[in-house]
């Protein structure tokens, strides 16, 4: 399986400094997942700030002879944590097609939660493109209350905090 040494995390937080430091928030990376017996490249993991939502995201892609043995979890949740923490960020984001359930199966496996289902709307051809899943992962140490819908209470049209009961 997949080992989060001392060496990979210093790996991947200096390049994301050097791209932070220069102010290219837009830089794609892409780290190798290893196997912990043999050392091949099982995988990878992609990762980037998204410019249009100002989120980071992250993206799993395996070699097909390696899905399903649990590398691309083990790896994403281990990334997740590390560079949330290192990195004061409080959650990551992935997004992937909806006609793939291998992808949602290991999002949810490594903590990932499901926060919408977006349709995009493509205005060059004035039509509604495929639909995706938005899914995130707050680290473990994050202080955030309402995460995700539903987290808040919710008692009406308002969201003042008065006393009285709604209508009805």
């Amino acid at each position: 399986m997949f080992v989060l040494t001392e060496q990979i995390c210093k790996d991947i937080s200096a390049p994301f400094s050097r791209i932070e430091d220069t102010g290219d928030t837009d830089a794609w990376r892409c780290y190798a997942i290893e196997s912990k017996d043999t050392g091949e490249v099982v995988g990878a993991l992609t990762f980037c700030k998204q410019n249009m939502l100002h989120e980071y995201d992250l993206g799993w892609m395996m070699i097909s002879a390696y899905t399903g043995k649990g590398y691309a979890s083990e790896a994403a949740e281990a990334f997740a944590e590390f560079f949330c923490r290192t990195n004061g960020v409080d959650y990551l984001t992935a997004v992937m097609d909806v006609d793939n359930p291998a992808s949602r199966k290991t999002a949810e496996k490594c903590g990932f939660r499901l926060f919408e289902k977006r349709t995009v709307y493509d205005y060059h051809y004035n039509r509604y493109a495929d639909d995706y899943f938005y899914f995130r992962r707050y680290w473990s140490g994050c202080t955030l209350k309402d995460r995700y819908y539903g987290d808040s209470p919710y008692n009406g049209r308002s969201t003042s905090d008065r006393k009285e009961e709604p209508y009805g």
